[in-house]
C-alpha cells in the first residue's frame, strides 16, 4: 500500500467520523448515508489530485457533463414526484435507471463494453 492510499483512507476515515458525530443526533440515519457518500467523494477528489502528480492520465472531462445532467435531472425529477406507494416508486425509479442506461449504451456502448472481454 502506498503512502498516497494511506492518506486518502485516513481522509476518507475523517471525514467520515466527523460528519456522523456532527449530524447524526440532528438528521439520524440519514447522516450517516450522507457521512457515506461524503468520504467517497473526499477520497475520489483526493485519488485524483494526487495521482495526478505521479500518474499523469489526460482525461476528457467534457465528455462526462451529458451523464452528470441527465443523473442530475433523474434525481430531481425522481424527487419531485409523489407516489402512491412503494411499488410504484421502485418501477418508476427502474424505468428512470432503465433509461439512463439505455443512453449510455447508445451513446458510448456501455454495456458493450463491459461484456465484450466475457464471451468465450
Amino acid at each position: 500500500m502506498t503512502i498516497f492510499a494511506v492518506y486518502i483512507t485516513f481522509a476518507g476515515a475523517l471525514v467520515t467520523v466527523a460528519v456522523n458525530v456532527l449530524f447524526i443526533p440532528y438528521y439520524g440515519y440519514m447522516a450517516s448515508a450522507w457521512a457515506h457518500i461524503a468520504s467517497y467523494a473526499t477520497m475520489i477528489i483526493l485519488s485524483f489530485v494526487l495521482a495526478e502528480k505521479r500518474y499523469r492520465v489526460e482525461y476528457n472531462m467534457k465528455q462526462f457533463i451529458p451523464y452528470f445532467v441527465m443523473a442530475s435531472g433523474i434525481v430531481l425529477v425522481a424527487g419531485q414526484l409523489n407516489y402512491p406507494d412503494m411499488i410504484t416508486e421502485l418501477i418508476v425509479s427502474t424505468g428512470l435507471l432503465v433509461i439512463f442506461i439505455a443512453y449510455a449504451q447508445h451513446r458510448d456502448k456501455i454495456l458493450t463494453m463491459f461484456f465484450k472481454g466475457q464471451e468465450k
